[in-house]
């Protein structure tokens, strides 16, 4: 569902939310379409987040997992430069991103489509990826942590 809202002024000359009808748009989305006097929402994204390791996350760990530096690469996400067209986000957006056992807010950088395929999201191991992962090891001692299903939506 994509819900549109147009903005009137008041005699205060304060900005109130009206919601309106949807128009009819040539965009083959139209929930993301932007224009200057209409916020749009944007109903979330499925997509695959797969976490694993990566050399930033492995040196800044050497320095602490409680240190800025950790926790910047741990919490950034990188995603299809056309997925963030389409969603609207820019390098260092703040993205929300569910998966059926909980949620977490990262900070998104582009890749491209050879390094990285549309509908495809990777994070580093660290904080921000355990609240996405389920308990269970399978017997391995390590979550089950590929290929897990996310909805991605601007935060």
């Amino acid at each position: 569902m994509c819900l549109r809202y147009n903005a009137r002024h008041t005699q205060a000359g304060v900005e109130q939310p009206q919601q309106s009808a949807t128009p009819k748009s040539t965009h083959s989305n139209p929930c993301l379409e932007a224009t200057s006097n209409v916020m749009v929402e944007t109903m979330p994204e499925t997509m695959i987040l797969i976490p694993g390791r990566s050399s930033k996350q492995g040196t800044s760990l050497n320095a602490g997992k409680l240190k800025d530096e950790y926790l910047e690469v741990t919490s950034t996400l990188e995603m299809n430069e056309d997925d963030m067209k389409r969603l609207q986000l820019e390098k260092g957006d703040k993205v929300r991103l569910t998966s059926a056992v909980g949620k977490t807010v990262v900070t998104c950088t582009p890749k491209k489509s050879e390094d990285l395929p549309a509908g495809i999201l990777f994070i580093p191991y660290g904080p921000s990826s355990s609240e996405l992962m389920a308990s269970d090891t399978a017997g391995s001692g390590m979550p089950l942590s590929k290929q897990i299903e996310v909805q991605v939506e601007p935060a």
